[in-house]
Formats: structure tokens, sequence, C-alpha cells
């Protein structure tokens, strides 16, 4: 009778524990890197302000649900920091790059995440080109025409560089870097 009695109580606890971690499970959310996240700036970053180690945060616009699993809730925010500065120069405007380094939800749970703000330049913003600051005029002329075509062509003098200026309310990426897990 003792025997029966520890085998149903050893059964019973099986299965409680197995209902346990089950359910722990369905609650844990994996969200793949490479995975890209939209989120909204709310002020105003300028290379011309921050400094490398600046804080910095974005908000997540929309709920973002993995089967019905609501993964990442309107408003939670992710935290991150000024990883690199690249000034404006002579003919390159300014870049910053952004990595993300934290989750935190509306319930004020922190998780840890290893992200940055996209872009196609190496994850860096800016860092783009600025336009010719001079063009040479060269004549072209065709046989049969009595006058030539005057074509304006860029020169390699470029305007200078400016700051890279992420506005309130500009829509970016975040592309995870390692996979994202929500518990």
């Amino acid at each position: 009778m003792k025997t029966m009695k520890r085998f149903t109580l050893s059964i019973i606890c099986a299965l409680l524990f197995a209902s346990f971690s089950w359910a722990q499970d369905v609650s844990s959310v994996k969200i793949q890197k490479e995975t890209f996240l939209k989120v909204l700036s709310p002020t105003e970053i300028s290379s011309a302000i921050v400094d490398i180690n600046d804080e910095v945060f974005f908000i997540n616009i929309n709920d973002m649900y993995i089967g019905e699993t609501n993964a990442i809730p309107q408003n939670s925010r992710f935290y991150g920091h000024i990883e690199d500065i690249k000034e404006p120069v002579q003919g390159t405007n300014a870049a910053i790059k952004i990595k993300i380094d934290k989750l935190v939800l509306p319930n004020k749970k922190i998780i840890p995440v290893d992200a940055y703000i996209y872009s196609e330049n190496n994850n860096f913003l800016g860092g783009d080109q600025t336009p010719p600051m001079y063009y040479n005029r060269m004549p072209h002329y065709t046989k049969g025409w009595n006058s030539g075509i005057l074509q304006y062509t860029p020169t390699n003098i470029r305007h200078p560089g400016q700051p890279t200026i992420i506005l309130p309310g500009a829509e970016l990426f975040i592309i995870l870097i390692d996979d994202l897990i929500i518990n």
C-alpha cells in the first residue's frame, strides 16, 4: 500500500513539474537574430550635440505578436548608447552608430538586447556625400550643328559636411545581432 501511494505521489509530482515547465516554455518567446523591429525616436539626436556613450532610447510603436503572444507590447522602450561618431569633413556628412542594449517593457521588466539602429552604411546613420560645390562648363560640339551644347559637370570639390540629425518622430529600424529571448 505504501509503495502504491509513493508511486501515485511521484506520478502526480512528475505531472505537476511537466505542466509547470511547459507553462514556462509557452510564456518564453524567442525572436531570431537579424529580425527588424520598427521604432520611433522621441527626441532629436544630433551628431553635433551627443558624445560617445551618451544614452538614447526609442519607443516601440506597435504591438509585436508572435503567434498569439504579444512579445513586445506597444510603448516598450529600447535603450542604447552612441557607440561611434564620425565627424563631418569636406565632402562627407557626419555619421552616428547607435548600439541597443536593453528593452524595458511597460511593466518595467528589463530584457538585455544585442542590436543596432539599422543603416545600409554598416549601421552608421548619415555619412552620405555632400553635393558638389562647383560645376565646370564643358562645351560639346556635334558635326552638322552650328552651335555646341554646354554641359555642366560637377567638380571633385564638395561642400563641407554637415551634422547628422535624427528628428523627433523619425521611424527607424532596429536589427537584432543576437536572438532576443523574452520570458
